[in-house]
C-alpha cells in the first residue's frame, strides 16, 4: 500500500540534475548529480542508474507529486538531448513507483494518483515564484530565498547565507519545482488544503494553469 505523498522538484541539467525533496520522513532535502561521461548516450544510462539509487534510498512507494522542468524552444548543440533526459526521469521514476502517469479522469477533488507527473516551463516556475513569467533569473533566485529562506535544505543555507544565489542556482529552482509539486498536491487534494502553507494568488493560479496543460497532454495519448 502506497504511504502518503511526497513532493518532489528536479531541475534537469546537461551537466547536472539538481532534486529536492520533502516527505513525511524528512524535511526539506536537495541532492545534486553530476555526469562523469561526455557523451549524451552514456549521460541517459548514468542517470537512469543513479535515478534508481536515488529514489531507493530517498523516497520509496509512496504517493508523489513531481515537478520536471520541461525542455522548451529552440535546443541547440548537446541541449537537443534534453527531451530524452526529462523522459529518462519521469519514465524512472514511473517504473520505481511500479504505476504509470493516472489517466487526466482520475485526477479529482479529493484523490491524488499514485505518481501525478508535472511538466511547467521555465515561464511558469518564474511566475510561480515572483508573480511574472519573464522576470530575469537574478530576481527569481532571490525571490525563493526571500520566501523559504527559513525552510530551505541544509545544504544550502550556507551559499545563501553567503549571498552566492548563482552558486546554487540549480538547487534553488529544483527547491521551487518542489512548492509547485506541493501546491498541485493542495488543489488537486481540495481547496481547503490551499490554507496551509498560505500560497499566493498567482502561485495558486499559475499551478492550475500547469495541471491543465498536463491534463491535456496525458489525455491526449
Amino acid at each position: 500500500m502506497m504511504s502518503v505523498r511526497g513532493y518532489i522538484g528536479i531541475d534537469p541539467g546537461m551537466r547536472r540534475v539538481a532534486i529536492t525533496t520533502n516527505t513525511p520522513d524528512q524535511e526539506w532535502r536537495t541532492d545534486v548529480f553530476t555526469y562523469k561521461h561526455k557523451r549524451p548516450t552514456d549521460r541517459l544510462h548514468e542517470l537512469h542508474d543513479w535515478m534508481l539509487q536515488w529514489a531507493g534510498r530517498t523516497i520509496g512507494p509512496r504517493q508523489i507529486v513531481l515537478a520536471v522542468e520541461a525542455p522548451l524552444g529552440q535546443l541547440q548543440g548537446k541541449a537537443r538531448w534534453m527531451p530524452a533526459f526529462w523522459w529518462a526521469i519521469t519514465r524512472t521514476l514511473e517504473r520505481f513507483l511500479t504505476c504509470d502517469v493516472a489517466p487526466a479522469q482520475d485526477w479529482l477533488p479529493g484523490a491524488l494518483p499514485p505518481l501525478l507527473c508535472l511538466d511547467p516551463s521555465p515561464a511558469s516556475v518564474k511566475k510561480f515564484v515572483t508573480g511574472k513569467g519573464n522576470a530575469p533569473k537574478g530576481q527569481v533566485l532571490v525571490r525563493i530565498v526571500e520566501r523559504w529562506r527559513d525552510e530551505l535544505p541544509e545544504v544550502l543555507r550556507a551559499p545563501v547565507a553567503e549571498g552566492n544565489y548563482e552558486k546554487v542556482s540549480d538547487e534553488l529552482e529544483s527547491y521551487a519545482m518542489a512548492r509547485m509539486a506541493q501546491c498541485a498536491a493542495d488543489i488537486t487534494l481540495g481547496m481547503d488544503a490551499l490554507m496551509k502553507p498560505p500560497w499566493r494568488k498567482y502561485q495558486i493560479n499559475t499551478v492550475q494553469d500547469v495541471l491543465e496543460m498536463t491534463a491535456r497532454a496525458v489525455g491526449g495519448r
